[in-house]
């Protein structure tokens, strides 16, 4: 028997601390994670479900506020980062 078999499986969870954070630098947190996304989508070929799925995003994204405040941020970050990209201001270009 191979030897990680030998050992149980510890779960682990994260923590994700966003007390401190103001609103808006976590909002621009949110925005850069939409725009990294939107950027890789743009040199990548993925499957047409996933490219669906993100450009159907920002239509979808107000229902996210029905989620409390983290799904506030996170439509509030793709609206930012879906502005930022049709007005071709990007802060993630590489």
């Amino acid at each position: 028997m191979p030897s990680f078999l030998k050992h149980p499986y510890t779960i682990a969870y994260v923590a994700r601390k966003t007390a401190g954070v103001g609103s808006d630098a976590y909002d621009a947190y949110k925005a850069r994670t939409t725009l990294g996304v939107y950027q890789v989508l743009k040199h990548t070929r993925p499957p047409p479900w996933i490219r669906t799925f993100y450009a159907l995003l920002p239509i979808a994204a107000p229902l996210l506020a029905l989620a409390g405040e983290d799904g506030k941020a996170w439509m509030r970050g793709i609206r930012r980062a879906v502005s930022m990209i049709l007005t071709g201001h990007s802060l993630t270009k590489f």
